[in-house]
């Protein structure tokens, strides 16, 4: 081969190169970015689903023990558990009755949940001040709130105590703080 074919053969290599790298090089690098991307989507995902079971397992377990205590004739302890730590406060509230027997923090609550889009037939709120985590609503049966409404607890650090009482006298279990 002459010394021109060999030049045209290799300028024709460098109409293929963009910055010095080839076409395959570039295209390796799109590929690795793009799945870097599809990576940090599916953890944030499978972060988020861990917050949301986080809930929901504290829902269930906060029902099953309220049902126990329902079942049993007198009873008082605290129930302890975890929640996402963008969760401040978990209120319970009966919105088919007036507020009463509240604290100032527990009135402001009720005011900031009234306002939202809640739902009446629930009575169980997860507070959130998180873009990510609005209000969280579910419906805990056979709870006490006619004598103290609404009750807020606060989650610190993302732990929460609730104190579950029942009295033999009454019919409902009684939650505080």
């Amino acid at each position: 081969m002459k010394l021109t074919e060999l030049k045209k053969i290799k300028s024709k290599g460098k109409k293929a190169e963009v910055f010095g790298m080839s076409f395959g090089m570039i295209f390796s690098i799109i590929l690795i970015a793009f799945f870097l991307v599809i990576a940090f989507i599916g953890i944030r995902y499978i972060l988020n689903w861990q917050k949301q079971t986080q809930i929901g397992l504290f829902l269930r377990d906060l029902q099953e023990e309220v049902n126990d205590a329902w079942n049993s004739e007198k009873t008082s302890f605290v129930f302890k558990s975890s929640l996402p730590s963008n969760i401040n406060d978990v209120c319970f509230i009966n919105f088919d009755m007036n507020p009463k027997g509240y604290s100032n923090y527990e009135l402001n609550m009720y005011d900031k949940v009234k306002k939202s889009n809640y739902d009446a037939s629930k009575n169980t709120y997860l507070m959130s001040d998180s873009e990510n985590y609005p209000i969280q609503i579910a419906n805990i049966k056979n709870i006490e709130l006619t004598k103290k409404n609404p009750i807020c607890i606060k989650v610190i650090s993302g732990k929460i105590s609730i104190t579950i009482e029942k009295k033999a006298e009454s019919a409902l279990v009684f939650l505080s703080a």
